[in-house]
């Protein structure tokens, strides 16, 4: 089965993940918040195979990576549905004293600190227009709590009592805003497609510069 989702420590800021040569690894919902490079490092490391380094013996990076992502617009109705049905499965969204729309926190950082950083910049060389700003973020914010217990007769209640009363266009409009600014899967999903395709870039670089090398070699 998938290893349950890991939250990331305070040192690392990304979920730890290892990859042992010849086993098949199912990792769910990993969070990638750390520094482009040391993720590399982590997953790409196969350190079951060297090379050699002058006197040195390197782990030679080659590890396979399945990336599953779902379309965002099927998860947001998917999680409108699965949350505002009678009964719900989840406790939680019952849990009156819970702000869906708050900044939560990993660590003492927001989640828009910690995911802006790769989304405002998603190109490897800084070259690529943002998926999301801070201003943007701090609208979802504000977007999300004009819905959430503005309502007269609304005001102390729970995320699942505005599931079932608010009208269904309202409804999954928190839904999914919850999801993108409190919960963050949709924002979390886009993180981890960026940090991926910025280690296979870089990951191709290095591998062109060592091919190109191994051919002045050659050469000589």
């Amino acid at each position: 089965g998938a290893r349950p989702r890991q939250h990331p420590s305070t040192a690392q800021r990304c979920s730890h993940i290892e990859l042992p040569p010849g086993k098949v690894v199912v990792q769910e919902a990993p969070h990638f918040f750390c520094d482009t490079n040391n993720l590399a490092e982590m997953l790409l490391e196969n350190k079951g195979r060297f090379h050699r380094e002058g006197e040195q013996r390197i782990p030679k990076r080659g590890v396979k990576i399945l990336h599953l992502v779902r379309d965002p617009f099927s998860m947001a109705i998917s999680n409108y549905n699965y949350h505002s049905q009678d009964p719900t499965p989840e406790g939680w969204v019952k849990d009156k004293t819970r702000n869906i729309c708050g900044k939560k926190e990993f660590f003492g950082d927001t989640l828009a600190e910690l995911l802006l950083p790769t989304l405002v910049s998603p190109g490897v060389d800084f070259d690529k227009p943002p998926i999301v700003t801070k201003e943007e973020f701090d609208m979802l914010y504000d977007k999300c709590n004009h819905l959430f217990r503005a309502q007269r007769g609304f005001e102390d209640e729970s995320y699942y009592f505005h599931l079932r009363q608010l009208d269904p266009s309202h409804g999954i409009k928190l839904s999914t805003l919850q999801q993108m600014v409190n919960g963050g899967d949709i924002f979390l999903m886009a993180n981890n497609i960026i940090k991926l395709n910025q280690i296979r870039t870089i990951q191709s670089r290095v591998n062109d510069i060592n091919d190109g090398g191994n051919t002045m070699k050659s050469k000589n």
